[in-house]
């Protein structure tokens, strides 16, 4: 039964992987791509999760934990920088 939910977690977090990143190249303004690399990184942690619960494996847990400060640090400068374009602009 816990295979098969995370058999179709990881599908569907693929999925909407596939649509984050269309997202990514397509969005229409540069704050719309911003958030959609932060849901990319999200739903990366999201995969990498469930693979750790498909393998049972947990040494990869420790990609989690590096992937999640970095992109939230880019993810404020991004913000940062955005703001202060706006503000000057």
């Amino acid at each position: 039964m816990i295979e098969t939910a995370t058999h179709i977690t990881f599908v569907i977090l693929l999925l909407a992987l596939a649509i984050t990143i269309i997202w990514l190249i397509k969005g229409p303004t540069l704050p719309d791509r911003v958030i959609s690399l932060d849901l990319v990184a999200s739903l990366t942690m999201g995969i990498i999760i469930s693979f750790i619960f498909m393998s049972n494996k947990i040494v990869y847990i420790n990609t989690v934990l590096i992937i999640a400060p970095i992109f939230f640090l880019g993810t404020v400068v991004i913000a940062k920088y955005l703001k202060t374009k706006a503000r000057n602009d």
